[in-house]
């Protein structure tokens, strides 16, 4: 089964300049979801969608894939899915390779564990007719 997780940081999101870059625990916030991604045991193709080149940097350093996303891709407005969509499409043309599954994952989601994505991508291999998966926690504050 091939997994593609894909990790979209822009260099200048709207509310918090360089968030994806900023130091969470003396390590940039945008290192916590790519060793989850690299830690599953499925094995993913991981890569980090931007038009930053020092997120691309780190991320390179990091082993994760790199795609520099064009700057139509990386304005306020614009729509994830394209985002996506465009990415996977120029990642399977330069890897050669199919993607049965392709996951998205947040840079501003630092607490979630390899565990959790596991046991995520589990379920979606065994129920094949789910066609998106989004991860919650129950709680009385909302």
């Amino acid at each position: 089964m091939n997994i593609l997780i894909v990790i979209p940081a822009r260099g200048a999101p709207r509310g918090i300049p360089r968030k994806n870059l900023r130091s969470l625990g003396g390590r940039p916030l945008l290192s916590y979801p790519i060793q989850t991604a690299l830690a599953s045991r499925h094995r993913p193709e991981v890569y980090v969608l931007s038009e930053d080149e020092e997120i691309l940097c780190i991320a390179g350093n990091l082993k994760a894939g790199t795609h520099c996303r064009d700057l139509a891709l990386a304005r306020d407005k614009v729509n994830l899915d394209n985002v996506v969509i465009e990415a996977h499409g120029h990642i399977m043309q330069q890897t050669g390779r199919r993607f049965d599954l392709v996951v998205t994952m947040l840079p501003t989601s630092p607490l979630l564990t390899s565990e959790t994505l596991d046991k995520a991508l589990d379920y979606m291999l065994a129920h094949p007719e789910v066609s998106t998966l989004i991860s919650a926690r129950r709680t009385p504050y909302f």
